[in-house]
């Protein structure tokens, strides 16, 4: 039974990929380059993704698939690119549960402890999201 959660953080300018016990003790951190639009090339941007998080696996000692892979992107703005990433990200079979979103998904996430709220990316682009209290 897989006993570790990945979560992937991919910038324009880097990707930190942390693998992580299901208690929340960090296990390996992995840092690459930044991620492209997974419309480029579907197939590379996987493979791109899939070798950091194996190289986070081997530091981890991990060799199961993850009970849920929650990956952050940069660069996967449009809908069509979401859908790519998902269907990407699903084929390669990080774990029993993927969830793909932009990068700025995830400031909001972490940063509001509610399910609304503003929040801007501010890198080598910048990328901003707001929400309402009604969704």
């Amino acid at each position: 039974m897989p006993d570790h959660v990945v979560a992937v953080d991919g910038g324009n300018s880097k990707t930190d990929v942390v693998i992580a016990s299901t208690a929340g003790r960090v296990l390996a951190r992995v840092r690459g380059p930044g991620v492209l639009s997974p419309l480029l090339d579907p197939a590379g941007w996987r493979d791109g993704l899939v070798s950091l998080v194996d190289q986070a696996r081997r530091a981890a000692g991990v060799r199961t698939r993850a009970v849920a892979a929650a990956c952050f992107l940069a660069n996967v703005d449009l809908a069509v690119e979401r859908r790519i990433a998902r269907r990407e990200l699903g084929r390669a079979g990080l774990a029993e549960t993927t969830v793909v979103g932009n990068d700025t998904l995830a400031v909001l996430r972490a940063g509001a402890s509610r399910d609304w709220g503003v929040a801007v990316v501010s890198g080598a682009g910048v990328n901003a999201i707001g929400v309402h209290p009604s969704g």
